[in-house]
């Protein structure tokens, strides 16, 4: 300006464009207040300030402003990021304008704030505009989804179409699983947990769904009581199962080699638990159910599959004289193996939306004894196919169950597994897909897609 020369412009472009120095495109956002002459060319131009005098307005703009925590321009960065996923800004398109190559590093360099910002911005982005999400809940997760495309479980879609994040348990099952208030405290506390709950409200508020699926109607009155949410807006499609990977074919075929190796004798009736959270799925309770089977002179092993530690069950079974009774697997990668030797499976737990693992076990011929807070006992009928009670607290009922359908192992094992196959044929993972399409199908039709 004033006769001066445009800005410096790199690698040969002030003669291949002779004027773009000084188009609007080029100036600096904080031009220096004076000329100064470019020691490359010796022309006058006006440069941009020095960094460091950008660093020091900020710095006094932090003291005028009373604040104690030190503020550089890069803090303004991070409440930029902030302020833009809270209101809904497309964490993609904030991902290009930031600079970064991978989305994954955001919250890494945010602030914590940002970082819930991001979790709660990933759903807000799913929620603005035309992108009204069907909400599928449950199975420990609240799934997303949008119009054109099926979503896979657990990622956004080729179209924006799903996201995947925990549906946490309802607050009573906390009260009942954390007996110290301190630790509670923490829990609630715990930026996951808060980052999770605000997820959750804003999945359900009625602008960011059309439909909502559950996978069980368990599942389904918690959705309606907790957010709100009309029952005609939700839909439950149960689980589906891989009948193809899960059958009792493969269990008469391994049974006796794996029986073998875990040292399991033929006349020995085996139970099975399986969970990577111990204390909510109640294995205290299932150990305490086997242990009064044995004391009635029942020959019964118990196996537990799981990643938790496994420490403090441990010492307690070797204190009651157990430790040939309750044998530990630790985290098994292939579950339908243990479900060959086993020949009841047992989850007394304390919430589950709905329990796959539960289903795996009935479509291999194991009949499942859980309780009524499981949404898979909605496929399970009573006495019939599996056996449940209303709560872990109900041990009396849970050993008298199981006892007398072990002590009638001849035909009350055998004839429970056939219904319990028969329950799991009923929900194959085809049907799962096809009733989730359906309501796809149904929203695109309420939009006119087609």
């Amino acid at each position: 300006a004033n006769g001066a020369a445009g800005v410096y412009l790199p690698n040969a472009l002030e003669r291949k464009f002779p004027t773009a120095g000084k188009s609007w495109g080029w100036q600096y956002v904080f031009p220096a207040s004076q000329l100064s002459t470019d020691p490359r060319s010796g022309l006058v131009r006006r440069h941009h300030i020095h960094e460091s005098s950008l660093q020091k307005a900020v710095s006094a703009a932090r003291k005028k402003a009373g604040i104690s925590k030190r503020v550089s321009p890069h803090t303004l960065r991070h409440s930029f990021a902030t302020c833009m996923l809270e209101n809904g800004v497309n964490i993609r398109a904030l991902q290009e304008l930031l600079g970064h190559k991978d989305v994954s590093t955001m919250p890494i360099r945010l602030t914590p704030k940002a970082r819930v910002a991001i979790l709660s911005g990933l759903v807000a982005h799913m929620a603005r505009s035309d992108l009204r999400p069907i909400c599928m809940a449950g199975s420990g997760s609240t799934q997303a989804a949008e119009h054109h495309e099926p979503a896979r479980a657990g990622s956004l879609g080729a179209n924006r179409i799903g996201m995947v994040t925990t549906l946490g348990s309802p607050w009573w099952v906390d009260r009942l699983l954390m007996w110290q208030p301190v630790k509670r405290v923490i829990k609630y506390l715990n930026p996951r947990h808060l980052a999770l709950l605000y997820i959750e409200k804003n999945i359900f508020k009625q602008r960011n769904y059309k439909r909502i699926i559950t996978n069980s109607r368990m599942s389904k009155a918690q959705v309606a009581h907790y957010y709100n949410v009309p029952e005609e807006k939700i839909t439950v499609v149960y689980n589906g199962v891989d009948l193809n990977k899960f059958n009792p074919d493969e269990k008469q075929g391994l049974r006796k080699s794996i029986r073998k190796n875990l040292g399991i004798k033929n006349d020995e009736t085996v139970l099975l638990f399986a969970g990577n959270d111990f204390r909510r799925k109640g294995l205290q309770f299932a150990m305490q159910c086997a242990a009064n089977l044995i004391k009635k002179g029942l020959k019964v092993k118990l196996l537990i599959a799981g990643r938790q530690k496994a420490g403090p069950y441990l010492r307690l079974v070797r204190k009651n004289g157990y430790a040939d009774n309750f044998l530990f697997l630790g985290h098994v990668e292939k579950i339908e193996s243990v479900f060959c030797a086993s020949d009841m499976f047992v989850l007394p737990t304390f919430y589950d939306p709905f329990s796959n693992v539960c289903l795996e076990a009935m479509a291999c011929g194991l009949p499942v004894m859980t309780t009524r807070l499981n949404g898979a006992a909605e496929i399970i009928e009573d006495r019939v196919s599996g056996i449940l009670v209303d709560s872990p607290w109900d041990l009396e009922e849970m050993i008298t169950a199981a006892s007398s359908v072990i002590e009638n192992n001849s035909s009350g094992l055998k004839e429970m597994s056939k219904k319990a196959v028969l329950a799991a044929r009923q929900n194959p993972v085809e049907k799962n897909i096809q009733e989730t399409e359906k309501v796809y199908m149904e929203v695109m039709k309420e939009k006119g897609v087609c």
